[in-house]
């Protein structure tokens, strides 16, 4: 063993020697201590902040239903198997009512039937519909995967909307069975709209 390593041992039993017995280090005792005092600390600042939470929670439960209901519905979805329901749909430039009427098997596809509805004092000359479409998603579904597998398609119609009118929408959604529609998503966009003089 070398020379240096030999003082050190012996360093070490002189002191522990020399310590009166029955006496406690003063070096643990305070970092004991404050330890003891951050904990504490700590402990104060997660209460409040859990309660700081509970506040927030209370609050949001309160302000969200009607922010949500403030904001505006560019796209509405709709489940074949509940059919004439309809729903507020917002426009650029106004809004509308959509439903689904119905949904039957046409050639290699679904033909869907849209009942779209004007109740504003405007007609709107000629719009484009934007549709997703694809099966229903389950609770057991990965909901990313499913957006994925969603089919989409642009359709353009040169009819009016009249005001005070429903108007009957076609759309086709080729190569699609049956037992894979479960969903169905509506846009709608115009950029004309007239009033009477």
């Amino acid at each position: 063993m070398r020379i240096d390593g030999i003082v050190a041992l012996l360093g070490l039993s002189i002191t522990a020697v020399g310590q009166p017995p029955g006496t406690k280090s003063t070096v643990g005792s305070t970092s004991s201590d404050s330890v003891e005092k951050k904990i504490s600390l700590l402990s104060e600042k997660v209460a409040k902040l859990e309660k700081e939470i509970e506040s927030l929670q209370t609050t949001l439960k309160w302000v969200a239903p009607q922010v949500i209901s403030m904001m505006p519905s560019k796209e509405v979805s709709f489940d074949p198997s509940s059919p004439n329901k309809y729903s507020r749909l917002d426009l650029d430039n106004g809004f509308v009512l959509v439903s689904l009427e119905s949904a039957i098997p046409y050639l290699d596809g679904i033909e869907a039937t849209l009942n779209v509805g004007n109740p504003l004092y405007v007609s709107y000359t000629g719009f484009k519909v934007n549709c997703q479409w694809g099966k229903r998603w389950e609770s057991k579904d990965d909901y990313g995967q499913w957006l994925q597998s969603l089919r989409s398609k642009e359709e353009t119609y040169t009819e009016s909307l009249l005001p005070g009118s429903w108007t009957r929408v076609q759309l086709l959604l080729p190569n699609t069975k049956t037992t894979d529609f479960g969903y169905l998503s509506v846009a709608i966009t115009t950029n004309t709209v007239s009033l009477r003089r």
